[in-house]
């Protein structure tokens, strides 16, 4: 085999290594999504129940840095009695990506849900990230957009 026949063919096994790398990753952002899901979706259930303390675990400590546990725990509440009861919700967007940075490496999703409450509806952002060894997902931020926080 000629010199540039070995340089073509290492050139595409390179470019098929690539490929399946970005391939497979994007099956793991799918397995994220999911898995990040699953954490809103068991925050919601304890809103709904009205189980504040049980909804704070699925916030991460970084979080609580920032706002205290009590802090939260009495917004969470202020939310249900401006807005009403968690009556549905919908998953309108999502975003995942894997990064190094600050918080070390692993896996951010963010999700935006179409909240109805009893008395108005909310846009809900929620910031998950989990480490890419030993952990899973935590909400790192939450941000609740709706007319009836500045109604009530």
């Amino acid at each position: 085999m000629k010199k540039g026949k070995y340089i073509t063919v290492a050139v595409l096994a390179l470019f098929g290594a690539i490929c399946s790398g970005v391939i497979f990753s994007g099956c793991d952002l799918f397995k994220d999504k999911s898995e990040a899901g699953a954490v809103v979706i068991g925050l919601f259930n304890a809103v709904n129940s009205r189980d504040f303390d049980k909804a704070l675990t699925y916030y991460s400590s970084d979080f609580f840095e920032t706002t205290s546990r009590e802090d939260w725990s009495q917004a969470l509440n202020g939310i249900n009695k401006k807005l009403g009861d968690l009556e549905k919700y919908k998953l309108t967007n999502w975003q995942g990506r894997k990064s190094a940075g600050s918080k070390g490496n692993g896996s951010w999703v963010t999700l935006t849900y179409e909240v109805t409450y009893s008395k108005y509806t909310a846009k809900e952002t929620f910031y998950l990230y989990k480490p890419l060894v030993g952990g899973q997902f935590e909400i790192d931020n939450h941000e609740v957009i709706s007319l009836g926080l500045f109604l009530e």
